[in-house]
C-alpha cells in the first residue's frame, strides 16, 4: 500500500463515521507563545480542550504537519541514526470533543488495524494505565485481541498531561510487533524486553488519550464537566508497517527524496552515504514544509532553528561530496511526494527554492573558514590529550564566524570529544547581556490584568453611513477605567470609534470630551491589546469621571490619509504577486497618515524598471476605479477556502474575520482602515526599495496630496537642474547632463593625472641621508592639491621595502601651512615611533599632530620654522 493511499484510507474510513475531514494547520502555532512549532496533532485543538474554545464539529480527522526540534521534545539528534525519528512528521488522528469516547474510539482502532489495514492480530498489543480497568476490559469484550495482550503500565507510559497543569487523563497505546523472532510470545510482557523496553522490535503506533480530567496548580484531579478523545498516529511509522520495512526511510516517502539525492551526488544509498542522506532527506522535508508555511531562516526563534537545520543539512551533504548549493534542488521531489496534500508547498515551491538557494549560498562562504578553525583547535586538544572542546571556542566560531554551535557540537563528537556547553551558554548569556535593549512597553501586565475584568471593547470606528454619504468618526462611550503609567493617561471605554495600533496601522488621535465641553482630554496615541482599545493622552481641562459618558472623535484628516495607504499597501501586494510571483507573501507592514511600507518575501531586490512597471500598474488601478467590499463577519474557513483570501501566518484570526475584496483581485483578511473605491486613493509613489532582513524586501510608498508634493519637489530638482545646464526640456536636460558628467570625468583624470606629476616630482626631490645607521628620507615640496592619500600609499611601500627607514614628507599649501607625514619601519617603532617624530615636528611649526607607531601626520601653521625643527630631530636621530 502507498503512502498516500494510506493517508486516505485513514481520512475516509474516519468520514465514514462521521467525522469532519480538515486540512492540517500551519506548522506555526496560532496564538500559541508557549510552542515554536506544532509538535503534536493536538496542538491546534488545545483551546478546546482548554475550555477556551467551542468546537465547531464534535467529530474531526486530519493529517497534522508536526516540527520536533527544539524544547521537550527535540528529536533533531536522533534524525538519520535510527529508524524512526524526524524533525518533521505527520500525525494522523481522529478527535471526539465531548462527543464519543472510549468505546467507540477502541473499536475504531481495532477494526481499521486488523479489517481495513489488516495487520495480524498476533502482532498487536495494547498497552493501559494501570488504574483504568474500564479500558482494559473494553479493549477485552470488545476485540478479539490476544487477552494477554492487553498490558497495564504507570503514568510514565499511559497517563497523558498537556502540562504540569491542565486537560489530562488515562491514554491506551497500540503497539506493533515487528520482528522474526518465533519465541517472541514468551517475552512479549518482559519489561526490559518487550513492549516499553529495550528490544527495537516492538514499535508504538497509536496512542489513544481519553481526557476526563483537570489538574489543578495543587496536583489535585478534578473530573471534566465534558470527556474527549485526543488520538494520534505516526504516520511515517504506520506506512513502514504496512510496506512491511524496518526503516522508514525505506518507504516511498523517503525513497523518491533519496533516489533525487543518489542522482545529484553520483552515489549510492548504501554503507557510509546512509546516514547523511537519511538526514537529508529528513531535513529537505521540514526545511520545504516551514518555509511553505511562511517561516523565514534568521538569528532568532524559529528561524533560527530552521536555519540550525539548513546548515546542518549542508554539513552532512559535505560527506557526500556536496561543495555547491544542492537542497534547492531537492525541492521538487518533496513538492512530487505531497502533491494533493499541502497545497502550500505546491503554490510555494519557487519561493521555497529561490531562499534555500541563497541560505546555502551564504552558508557554504563561512563553512569553509569555520571548519578550518575547528580542526585545528580539535588537533590542538588531542595532542594535548585533552577531552573537552571549550565553549569560549565554540561560542567565538558563532559569534564571530557565524559557524553554528550544534555543527561544532557535531564535529567535536565525531573526533571523541565533548563540547563545553556549560561555559558556551554563559558566553552567550553574557552577549544577551549587552546588547539587550532596554526598551519596555509602558503598558504593564497588570494593566493588562486588570482591564480583563471588563467585556472587550465595541469597535466600529471604520464604518460608513450611507444616508450621510460620509463615514462614522465620533461615537458616545462610557469611560471604564483611568490608568496611569510612566506619567501617562490610559482611559477604557465601553465601546470607540478609535483604532487602536494593529495590523501594522498605526493609532489613532483626536478629542474625547463631556458633553458640556468642561472637559478635554487629547488622544495622543491609541493602542489595542486583547480585543481592549486604550486610549492615551492628556488631560487639557476639567475632570475626567469613571462611569460617565463622553464623546470620542477621531482625527477624520488623519484617518482619510491613512485609508489610502492602507489600501494603497493591499494594491501594491496584489500587484507583487502578480509580477514577481506567488512566493511573495507579506511579511509585515506599516501605514499612517504620511507614508506606508510593505515587507515581502522575496531573495532579490526589484528593479528600477520593475519598480516603475508595478507602480504604473497600480496607479493604473486606481484610474479603474475598482470599489473596495469590506466584509465583515466571515467564517474564517470561507474566507480562505471559499473566498480564496490571503492571511498571514504570524497573525491569530477569530472564528469570524473581515476580508477586504478589489474587485476580486486583491482578497485578504484584514482589520484595518479602507476607502471605499481605488479612486478615493488618486496617487501612489514608490520611495524606496530596500533588503528588511534575509530574503524579506521592503517597498515604501506615499499616496493622495503627499504623493503628488513629492513628484513636485523632483521636478523642482529637475527645473532647477535644468536651469543649471541652460536646458529648456526633460531630453535636452538628459542630453546636457550626460555631457556634463563626460566632462567632469575629463576634468577629473586631468586632476589625477596633475596629481601624479606632482607626486613624482616630489619623489624625485625626496633626499636620503644617513643619520647613524638610520636611513632617513626628506622632502619639502609645495603644492595645492591635496595628494595625502597618495603620500601614504608610497610611504608604505617605502617603508616595507628596507629596515631601519624613516620617511618624513612636509607639503607646503603655499599660505604658510604645512601637512607632515612620516613612515617608520617595523624595527624603528619602538625606539622612534611615527607619532613622537610628527608631534616635535609639528609643535616646532605651531601647529601638532601624532598617529601610530609605524605611521603618522600632523600639520603646522609656521613653516619658516621648519629648517631649525629638522636639523634639531637629525641630531637626535644621528645619536
Amino acid at each position: 500500500m502507498k503512502a498516500k493511499e494510506v493517508r486516505s484510507s485513514f481520512l475516509e474510513f474516519f468520514e465514514k463515521r462521521g467525522h469532519k475531514i480538515i486540512p492540517s494547520a500551519s506548522v506555526v502555532p496560532q496564538g500559541d507563545e508557549t510552542l515554536l512549532f506544532v509538535n503534536a496533532g493536538m496542538a491546534p485543538f488545545k483551546d478546546i480542550f482548554m475550555g477556551f474554545k467551542e468546537p465547531k464539529h464534535l467529530r474531526v480527522s486530519d493529517t497534522q504537519k508536526c516540527v520536533r526540534v527544539s524544547g521537550k521534545h527535540n528529536d533533531l539528534e536522533e534524525v538519520g541514526i535510527d529508524n524512526y525519528h524526524h524533525t518533521f512528521f505527520e500525525m494522523l488522528g481522529n478527535w471526539s470533543f465531548g462527543d464519543y469516547y472510549k468505546k467507540e474510539a477502541i473499536v475504531y482502532a481495532w477494526e481499521l488495524l486488523t479489517k481495513v489495514w489488516k495487520l495480524p492480530k498476533e502482532r498487536l498489543f495494547v498497552t493501559y494505565y494501570h488504574e483504568d480497568l474500564e479500558t482494559r476490559d473494553l479493549w477485552k469484550s470488545l476485540t478479539d485481541i490476544n487477552p494477554d495482550y492487553v498490558l497495564p503500565f504507570g503514568e510514565k507510559y499511559n497517563f497523558w498531561e498537556m502540562g504540569k497543569t491542565g486537560p489530562c487523563g488515562p491514554c491506551t497505546e497500540i503497539h506493533y510487533y515487528r520482528g522474526n523472532d518465533p519465541s517472541f510470545p514468551s517475552y512479549f510482557n518482559d519489561l526490559k524486553r518487550g513492549v516499553n523496553g529495550e528490544d527495537g522490535a516492538f514499535m508504538e503506533i497509536w496512542n489513544l488519550v481519553f481526557m476526563q480530567y483537570h489538574r489543578n496548580e495543587k496536583g489535585e484531579l478534578h473530573p471534566l464537566t465534558k470527556k474527549h478523545v485526543d488520538t494520534g498516529m505516526g504516520f511515517e511509522r504506520i506506512v513502514a508497517v504496512l510496506q512491511g520495512k524496518d526503516s522508514n526511510y525505506d518507504t516511498d516517502l523517503f525513497q523518491g527524496i533519496i533516489k533525487a539525492i543518489e542522482d545529484l551526488s553520483g552515489k549510492r544509498y548504501e554503507n557510509e552515504n546512509q546516514i547523511p542522506m537519511r538526514v537529508i532527506a529528513d531535513h529537505i522535508r521540514t526545511l520545504v514544509v516551514s518555509l511553505s508555511d511562511g517561516i523565514l531562516p534568521s538569528n532568532d526563534g524559529r528561524g533560527y532553528v530552521l536555519r540550525r537545520i539548513l546548515r546542518r543539512a549542508l554539513r552532512y551533504g559535505l560527506k557526500l561530496g556536496f561543495k555547491e548549493p544542492f537542497l534547492f534542488r531537492l525541492v521538487c521531489a518533496v513538492e512530487k511526494e505531497y502533491e494533493g496534500v499541502f497545497k502550500e508547498i505546491s503554490e510555494q515551491a519557487e519561493g521555497v527554492k529561490q531562499t534555500l538557494k541563497r541560505e546555502e549560498d551564504l552558508f557554504l562562504k563561512t563553512l569553509e573558514r569555520g571548519m578550518q578553525i575547528t580542526q585545528k583547535k580539535i588537533e590542538e586538544l588531542k595532542n594535548a590529550r585533552e577531552n573537552f572542546f571549550p565553549g569560549e571556542t565554540a561560542f567565538l566560531l558563532y559569534d564571530t564566524y557565524g559557524f553554528p554551535f550544534d555543527l561544532t557540537s557535531l564535529i567535536a563528537r565525531e573526533e571523541g570529544l565533548n563540547v563545553d556547553e556549560v561555559s558556551f551558554e554563559k558566553e552567550m548569556a553574557l552577549q544577551k547581556s549587552r546588547s539587550k535593549s532596554q526598551k519596555k512597553s509602558f503598558l504593564s501586565p497588570s494593566l493588562i490584568e486588570t482591564i480583563k475584568q471588563f467585556q472587550p471593547t465595541h469597535y466600529f470606528g471604520d464604518g460608513y453611513d450611507e444616508e450621510k454619504f460620509s463615514y462614522v468618526f465620533e461615537t458616545q462611550g462610557r469611560l471604564l477605567k483611568i490608568f496611569e503609567e510612566e506619567g501617562r493617561l490610559i482611559l477604557l471605554f465601553d465601546k470607540t470609534v478609535f483604532y487602536g495600533e494593529s495590523g501594522g496601522q498605526v493609532g489613532d488621535s483626536g478629542f474625547i470630551e463631556s458633553f458640556d465641553k468642561a472637559t478635554q482630554f487629547e488622544v495622543e496615541d491609541t493602542q489595542k491589546k486583547e480585543g481592549y482599545t486604550l486610549h492615551i493622552g492628556r488631560v487639557l481641562c476639567g475632570e475626567l469621571k469613571e462611569g460617565q459618558e463622553y464623546k470620542l472623535v477621531y482625527d477624520l484628516e488623519k484617518r482619510k490619509a491613512i485609508r489610502k495607504n492602507h489600501s494603497a499597501v493591499h494594491l501594491l501586494h496584489y500587484v507583487l504577486r502578480e509580477t514577481l510571483g506567488k512566493h511573495v507573501q507579506q511579511r509585515g507592514s506599516y501605514v499612517d497618515e504620511k507614508k506606508a511600507r510593505l515587507d515581502f518575501s522575496h531573495t532579490e531586490a526589484v528593479s528600477s524598471f520593475l519598480l516603475k512597471e508595478i507602480e504604473k500598474q497600480i496607479n493604473v488601478m486606481m484610474g479603474e476605479n475598482y470599489p473596495i467590499k469590506v466584509i465583515e463577519n466571515v467564517p474564517y474557513e470561507k474566507a480562505l477556502n471559499e473566498m480564496k483570501a490571503l492571511a498571514f501566518f504570524e497573525e491569530k484570526y477569530p472564528e469570524k474575520v473581515r476580508v477586504i475584496n478589489i474587485a476580486n483581485k486583491s482578497v485578504e483578511l484584514c482589520g484595518g482602515s479602507h476607502v471605499r473605491s481605488t479612486g478615493e486613493i488618486g496617487l501612489l509613489k514608490i520611495t524606496g526599495e530596500s533588503s528588511s532582513s534575509a530574503g524579506v524586501r521592503r517597498i515604501e510608498l506615499m499616496s493622495g496630496v503627499l504623493a503628488y508634493e513629492e513628484i513636485e519637489k523632483k521636478e523642482a530638482v529637475l527645473k532647477n537642474l535644468g536651469q543649471f545646464l541652460h536646458a529648456d526640456c526633460l531630453d535636452e536636460i538628459e542630453i546636457k547632463f550626460d555631457d556634463y558628467v563626460r566632462f567632469m570625468k575629463e576634468l577629473n583624470k586631468k586632476i589625477q593625472d596633475r596629481e601624479e606629476e606632482r607626486l613624482n616630482e616630489m619623489l624625485r626631490s625626496l633626499k636620503s641621508e644617513k643619520l647613524g645607521k638610520i636611513e632617513f628620507f626628506f622632502t619639502h615640496f609645495v603644492d595645492p592639491f591635496d595628494i595625502s592619500g597618495r603620500l601614504r600609499e608610497k610611504i608604505e611601500s617605502m617603508k616595507n621595502a628596507q629596515t631601519k627607514r624613516i620617511i618624513i614628507f612636509a607639503v607646503d599649501s603655499g599660505e604658510n601651512k604645512i601637512s607632515f607625514f612620516c613612515g617608520v619601519t617595523k624595527d624603528l617603532e619602538k625606539i622612534h615611533p611615527a607619532g613622537m617624530l610628527i608631534k616635535e615636528l609639528a609643535q616646532a611649526c605651531g601647529g601638532g599632530g601624532g598617529g601610530r607607531a609605524d605611521f603618522a601626520s600632523g600639520a603646522g601653521k609656521d613653516a619658516s620654522a621648519l629648517e631649525k625643527a629638522l636639523n634639531v630631530l637629525k641630531k637626535r636621530l644621528s645619536q
